[in-house]
């Protein structure tokens, strides 16, 4: 950063600075360029400078009219961790922070990372460099903190002509690292993660290499070893399900295929676990590789749709809330009601999803909640694309046609179940299955309930043999019916995984016992639905829902076409009689004189 590049107040500021007494030795002054957010997409290169002299521990920030108290605190955290670092006592100094911002005041704590390498440097002599920019929030451990509107300062600092950003760890694969990713590969500036200062400081100072950040798509699921499904369904076709599983790899592939070339690496690597998770259902986890898949579409959805503005989030949503309304359920039969249940349950989540999505995008003030409005747009239009696929398995379906009165035992109880809800504080769940009842969906209001109970369901106490006996035991009671089996097959498949990632055993037996609950749970529900069934005739108004939209649009043309190949024939014989009879000139009769006046 040469001298040109700096306010005259700035420059004023570091030549007086130099001028501190010799007697002071390990006093000094240091600057640095952090980051900021102005506003939704825009984003600020701000300038930090720190004196420190001999003193009594005060400490001051200038420059802006106005300090947020946020600022505050993490300048007095950073000097905290600073002279803590360096064995130093910080009431021997004083601390004067100058911030050279555009705007009348300054909030926030995000610049905390930036005022303790600058308290540091001071303090140590260390020298910085002054080719990047840096952001993140430090606490009284020196650990570097989440900070939002990564692709505004990353924009700032790019166009600031700084070479890398110095930003907090985010932890592999997780949305905040797809986020650094998309604004590295997007404005072509350098990204580096630190979780710490002194991660952060080896890159400020330049001792420390680094390398571009890379976005992980690859996680370490051990399907070389994985054991075949040893339970079976009854009552199940699973010929159906492996049709959904299927498609679901279909859109997902497509969906990966639309990732644009500058985000190629992402791109390969996701390809390339497609392959795991077509050999983990084919060991029979049909279900956990759908599921696998499904989750990759949503990151991918993200990365081909990474044009973070406001009118491209509202169309994206927008296009997909139309998509969604449009796909419609058969009637329930007793032999395809999963597979309607399923779809509905997944349609009404979407819908839900959509509609929190636009009130984002309403609220948004930084392109992380842009982000964030896609990604749920992402997993809206996964849920109803799978579920167009479960209604296209359920209307092949020749059983006798089911419902559940609305004046049914079960009906009653389902809502007193849904009635019993927390509704302060809903979660996704808990608001399908209220709005799934107020329609007369009973069978996926109860689903939806059983849901909800197993997501605020605490884990218990146990130890590794305690939770495998628990899990075995939810298992032998989850083998019948399609999806209380799958959730008992992706049990399984958890526990194998807790078998073969020692680091992650922990994670992956909770999540096999929290499954198995869920799996014993959907059994019980299932039982109740089968036991409270209606045969019913459906009314030409149900029967025409039968009919995809799709079928109904080739049945319009049908009819168009036959009214025109009607008119066409009347055409040809009203042609017909013209020649054959053709009308007389009503100037036959007339006199020559009156003729020749008409002509």
């Amino acid at each position: 950063m040469g001298l040109r590049n700096l306010s005259p107040a700035l420059i004023i500021m570091l030549i007086t600075s130099s001028f501190i007494p010799l007697a002071y030795a390990t006093a000094g002054h240091a600057y640095v360029s952090a980051a900021a957010v102005t506003g939704l997409g825009t984003g600020d290169l701000t300038t930090f400078v720190l004196n420190t002299t001999q003193g009594d521990g005060n400490i001051t920030i200038s420059g802006p009219s106005s300090v947020d108290p946020d600022t505050l605190s993490s300048a007095y955290e950073a000097v905290g961790y600073a002279t803590k670092y360096l064995n130093l006592s910080e009431r021997n100094y004083n601390f004067s922070y100058t911030i050279f911002d555009n705007s009348s005041s300054v909030s926030g704590p995000s610049g905390g990372l930036a005022f303790t390498l600058l308290a540091v440097s001071a303090l140590s002599g260390t020298k910085l460099m002054h080719n990047f920019g840096v952001t993140g929030t430090i606490d009284g451990a020196g650990n570097v903190g989440q900070i939002g509107g990564i692709y505004e300062k990353s924009s700032a600092a790019k166009f600031g002509g700084k070479q890398f950003m110095i930003v907090p760890l985010a932890s592999s694969g997780s949305f905040e690292q797809m986020l650094y990713y998309i604004a590295q590969q997007r404005l072509g500036i350098q990204l580096v993660m630190a979780s710490n200062l002194t991660q952060a400081l080896g890159y400020a100072d330049g001792s420390t290499p680094f390398s571009f950040l890379s976005y992980n798509t690859t996680f370490n699921y051990h399907v070389g070893k994985l054991q075949e499904l040893n339970i079976t369904c009854s009552n199940c076709d699973m010929a159906d399900f492996k049709n959904l599983t299927n498609a679901t790899f279909s859109f997902t592939r497509q969906e990966t295929g639309k990732i644009p070339g500058n985000f190629g690496g992402a791109k390969q690597g996701m390809l390339g676990m497609m392959g795991n998770y077509s050999s983990i259902a084919a060991k029979g986890y049909l279900y956990s590789g759908a599921d696998l898949s499904f989750q990759q579409f949503i990151n991918a959805f993200v990365l081909a749709n990474s044009n973070f503005t406001k009118s491209n989030a509202k169309a994206i949503v927008a296009n997909v809330s139309d998509y969604c309304s449009l796909i419609t359920p058969p009637a329930m039969t007793s032999d395809n009601y999963e597979y309607v249940i399923g779809g509905e349950m997944r349609q009404t989540w979407a819908l839900i999803t959509l509609n929190e999505s636009s009130k984002i995008i309403a609220n948004a003030s930084t392109t992380d909640d842009l982000a964030t409005a896609i990604s749920q747009a992402g997993t809206g239009y996964a849920w109803c694309l799978a579920a167009n696929q479960m209604y296209a398995i359920a209307a092949k379906s020749n059983s006798s046609y089911v419902t559940i009165a609305s004046n049914s035992t079960l009906a009653k109880k389902i809502y007193s179940m849904v009635a019993a809800i927390n509704t302060q504080t809903p979660g996704l769940y808990q608001r399908a299955a209220l709005q799934d009842y107020r329609q007369g969906m009973y069978g996926a209001a109860l689903y939806n309930v059983e849901y909800a109970n197993w997501f605020d369901t605490q884990l218990p106490n146990y130890n590794e043999s305690n939770f495998t006996s628990a899990i075995t035991a939810n298992i032998a009671n989850s083998t019948s019916g399609i999806w209380p089996f799958e959730f008992a097959a992706q049990a399984l498949f958890y526990l194998s995984q807790a078998h073969l990632n020692v680091s992650t055993s922990q994670s992956y037996i909770q999540s096999a016992y929290s499954t198995s609950l869920l799996s014993r749970q959907l059994g019980v529900a299932d039982g109740m639905l089968t036991g409270s069934f209606t045969s019913y005739v459906p009314s030409q108004v149900q029967a025409s829902q039968l009919l995809s939209i799709s079928q109904q649009i080739q049945e319009l043309f049908a009819m168009m076409l036959i009214v025109i190949v009607l008119l066409l024939l009347v055409l040809v014989v009203l042609i017909a009689i013209l020649v054959k009879h053709p009308p007389q000139a009503k100037s036959a009769n007339l006199r020559p004189a009156q003729r020749a006046r008409r002509r």
